[in-house]
C-alpha cells in the first residue's frame, strides 16, 4: 500500500503534518498468514488501528504516522469437482444456480472442476455431445460452500 502525502493530525485548532517513515516511497507491506488456493475468490479485510498508528517523535513536538494494520482473508467462493465415465465421452459440465451458469470440460481422465462458484445449491449437468446418443445426466442440490470443493463423484453413462 502506498500512502498519500497529505497526512495531518488535528490537535485543538492546530494541524500537524504527519511524517511517514519511508511509507510514501516504498509503501506498506502487509503480511497475511493465511493459506490460499488458486481458483477461489477471496476478500482481503484490512483493519487500520489509528490509535496505535500515530506516535509522538520524542520531545520534538512532531508526530509520525506508523500505520498498524491487521489483515484477514476470507474465501468468498467454492468449487464443484467430479468426473465422467467413460472418461473419453465428449461432454460439457454445467453448474447451474437460479439464472447463473458456469461450465467446464473434463480433462483426458474425465475429471472436472468448476470454479469459482458463490455459495448455494447448484444443479450439476453433464451434457454429452449430440453425436454420442447419450442422455443428459443431472445431480440436484449440490451444496457449494466458501473455501471448499464439493465432490460429486462419478457421473456415469452406461
Amino acid at each position: 500500500l502506498i500512502l498519500g502525502d497529505n497526512n495531518e493530525l488535528e490537535i485543538g485548532t492546530d494541524l500537524i503534518e504527519l511524517k511517514v517513515p519511508s511509507g510514501s516511497q516504498s509503501g506498506l507491506k502487509i503480511n497475511v498468514d493465511e493459506e490460499v488456493s488458486s481458483g477461489f475468490l477471496y476478500e482481503l479485510i484490512i483493519d487500520f488501528d489509528a490509535g496505535k498508528s500515530v506516535v509522538k517523535a520524542g520531545n520534538s513536538g512532531k508526530y509520525l504516522l506508523k500505520p498498524v494494520l491487521r489483515a484477514n482473508i476470507a474465501a468468498l467462493s467454492g468449487a464443484i469437482a467430479g468426473s465422467i465415465q467413460p472418461a473419453d465421452t465428449d461432454a460439457i459440465i454445467y453448474a447451474i444456480i437460479d439464472q447463473d451458469t458456469a461450465s467446464t470440460y473434463p480433462n483426458e481422465a474425465g475429471q472436472f472442476v468448476i470454479r469459482p462458484l458463490y455459495p448455494g445449491l447448484y444443479e450439476v449437468v453433464a451434457l454429452p455431445a449430440e453425436d454420442t446418443g447419450l442422455d443428459t445426466l443431472k445431480i440436484e442440490d449440490v451444496e457449494v460452500s466458501a473455501g471448499l470443493v464439493s465432490e460429486v463423484g462419478d457421473l456415469v453413462w452406461e
